[in-house]
């Protein structure tokens, strides 16, 4: 595989949250249950929660957990969610036009961040200068490529919840100050973007990390922001700026988890007004298919990519015997064309043992059958080409 799969196929492994569940004896039931359980109070559509549960969404549930077991971050994400919510009941149209119109500039804010996470080194030897540069680079880094394009929609709802009509092209125009200080002063959480402790604007946060306006004196570190005459300081313990980073991303997080299972909720309604084709980054497309493997107790282990075929090894996390887990795993062939759309997909099936006891085989025509609606999924048993123990299954007709 590429060096730049193989990366982000690490990058999975890394973030296998469900890996520690698995193993701690959680079913794939309960799993699937528990993140119902977690995301229904976001989701109008509980039909299409129950649908994309496992497909499409895990990853949100684990963030939402995350986002809740700090009292600022619940209230936080809660707050933005009910701004989307608020402007879907003044103006539902306007609403789902702001979203799709900002999905292009999302969608290259979550490619820069990929690029930024595979660029990450760890910082805790780091002497103080160097790791003052660092986190200041990441905090500027996050404010700038990846939470900005996030503002600028959630000021559009927030406008649209006053009962403005905001145009997305002319607020994606708008200087970070102007967005930042326009939320400041009309959201009812204006911390959301000055956050505590210390009160300073997104955007001085990002100015100070960008113009490089701090230094380290008597092992504190020194940060400048505003214009003279009336410049300010904060001065802050290594610790201190390690947790403006965490803040930092802690905001980016909120926002960007609100504000995805919102457009989730209501996709097909959002797609209407989508303008162009939007493609994502192919780290994010395996980053999904990994992420709805691992809650069924499987861990993308290689991804093999061509023009003309996908060719996924995933291995047993689960102590489920692997006679009844490998026809489990053959049905992965579909989310993985649905993903990539290859020409043929293919799955190999490896048990905790590294021992090769399944392939499955599909081809593009017949996964489009089952995605167009022509035929039901429980039909693709009988058109997936079967390969146990090294031995060719007969097709059922």
């Amino acid at each position: 595989m590429s060096k730049e799969i193989q990366r982000a196929v690490r990058m999975t492994q890394r973030w296998n949250v469900f890996r520690p569940l698995i193993e701690a004896g959680l079913s794939p039931a309960e799993i699937k249950t528990s993140i119902i359980q977690i995301l229904s109070p976001y989701f109008k559509d509980q039909s299409l929660l129950k649908e994309y549960a496992v497909e499409l969404i895990p990853g949100e549930a684990f963030r939402v957990a995350r986002i809740k077991k700090d009292s600022w971050t619940a209230l936080a994400f809660d707050h933005v969610t009910s701004i989307y919510r608020s402007a879907e009941a003044v103006n539902p149209e306007a609403c789902y036009k702001a979203c799709a119109e900002s999905e292009k500039d999302i969608l290259a804010a979550a490619s820069n961040h990929w690029s930024q996470l595979y660029l990450e080194i760890d910082k805790a030897e780091l002497p103080l200068e160097e790791f003052r540069h660092e986190v200041f680079r990441n905090i500027g880094a996050l404010i700038e490529s990846y939470l900005f394009p996030h503002l600028r929609d959630l000021l559009a709802q927030n406008r649209l919840k006053r009962g403005k009509k905001p145009e997305y092209s002319q607020i994606s125009r708008l200087k970070l100050g102007n967005v930042v200080n326009e939320l400041h002063s009309s959201i009812s959480m204006p911390e959301i973007v000055a956050p505590p402790p210390w009160g300073i604007h997104l955007n001085q946060w990002r100015n100070i990390a960008q113009h490089h306006r701090s230094c380290v004196r008597e092992e504190l570190v020194y940060g400048y922001y505003g214009e003279a005459p009336n410049e300010r300081e904060i001065r802050l313990t290594r610790g201190e700026l390690w947790d403006v980073l965490q803040k930092t991303y802690a905001i980016c997080e909120l926002i960007n988890t609100a504000r995805t299972l919102f457009v989730i909720d209501n996709i097909k309604r959002i797609e209407a007004y989508f303008s162009e084709d939007l493609t994502l980054r192919q780290d994010a497309f395996i980053l999904s298919f990994a992420t709805s493997i691992a809650t069924q107790g499987f861990e993308l282990a290689d991804l093999q990519l061509n023009a003309e075929s996908a060719i996924a090894t995933v291995v047993e996390v689960s102590d489920e015997p692997p006679k009844e887990r490998r026809i489990h795993a053959s049905q992965f062939v579909y989310p993985l064309w649905c993903q990539l759309k290859k020409d043929t997909v293919i799955v190999k099936y490896f048990d905790k043992e590294g021992s090769l006891r399944m392939t499955a085989k599909a081809n593009s025509a017949d996964c489009r059958r089952i995605a167009d609606g022509e035929i039901p999924f429980s039909e693709l048993a009988s058109l997936v080409e079967l390969e146990i123990d090294g031995k060719a299954v007969p097709r059922k007709h």
